[in-house]
C-alpha cells in the first residue's frame, strides 16, 4: 500500500511508513527517522490492536500517540508502543523482538505538519467502514494516511466508528449528519516551507 505522507511532524506528525517515509524539503532535510535494535525490548509496552500488524502501521500508531518514543515489534504481527509509560530496557536479551526508536522530524526541520480540519454534523456518502479496532480518532487518521486516495474521514464519537472518504466518495451531507464529524486532511506539502515530496 502506498503511503501518502506523515500525519504529524514530531508530536504533531503521524506517519512514517516502511523503514521510513521521508519528506524532503527543498533547501534542507525534513525527515523523521526510525532506528532499530534487534533482540531488544522495553518493558511496559502498550499492546496494539490485532489490525496494527505491520511495521508501517505500528509506526503510524506511535506517531499518533502522545508521548510515544518508539515500539517493540515481534517480526510477525504484534506491536507494543513505548514512551513515557515504559519501564526496563532489555537490550540484546529480548530474543525475536526488535525495538524501534523515533527521531521526530521536528528535531531537524522547520514546521512541516500535515493537519486536519473538522466539520461538525457533516459526513460524506460512500465511506469505507473501518474495522472495529480502529476506534480512536488517531487510529482513523492513521488508517486514512495509509490508504491510497484517502483525503479525510467521518467519525462517530458515540459508537467509535470510522469511515474513510476519498476518490470513492459521493454526496456531502454538510450540517445534517447528526453526531458525525468529518475530518479533512491537509497534507504537509500544502503547509511546509519549500517543496515537499513524500515517498516510501
Amino acid at each position: 500500500m502506498e503511503m501518502l505522507g506523515r500525519l504529524l511532524c514530531g508530536l504533531a506528525a503521524v506517519l512514517l511508513m516502511s523503514s521510513a517515509v521521508r519528506a524532503q524539503a527543498t533547501g534542507g532535510a525534513c525527515t523523521s527517522t526510525w532506528a532499530s535494535s534487534t533482540n531488544t525490548a522495553v518493558g511496559g509496552g502498550q499492546t496494539q490492536p490485532a489490525t496494527v500488524n505491520t511495521v508501517a502501521l505500528c509506526q503510524a500508531a506511535c506517531t499518533s500517540t502522545a508521548g510515544c518514543t518508539g515500539f517493540d515489534w515481534n517480526g510477525v504481527n504484534t506491536c507494543w508502543l513505548s514512551g513515557s509509560w515504559s519501564g526496563t530496557w532489555y537490550n540484546g536479551t529480548a530474543n525475536g523482538l526488535t525495538h524501534y526508536v523515533l527521531t521526530p522530524a521536528s528535531g531537524n526541520c522547520g514546521v512541516c505538519s500535515p493537519t486536519w480540519t473538522t466539520l461538525a454534523s457533516t459526513s460524506i456518502g460512500g465511506g469505507q467502514t473501518q474495522a472495529s479496532t480502529v476506534n480512536t480518532v488517531a487510529l482513523c487518521q492513521a488508517a486514512c494516511i495509509t490508504t491510497t486516495g484517502c483525503n479525510g474521514f467521518d467519525w462517530n464519537a458515540a459508537t467509535t466508528t470510522c469511515w474513510l472518504s476519498g476518490t470513492w466518495s459521493t454526496t456531502w451531507y454538510n450540517g445534517t449528519a447528526t453526531g458525525i464529524t468529518h475530518y479533512t486532511l491537509i497534507p504537509a506539502s500544502s503547509n511546509c516551507g519549500g517543496s515537499v515530496t513524500s515517498r516510501v
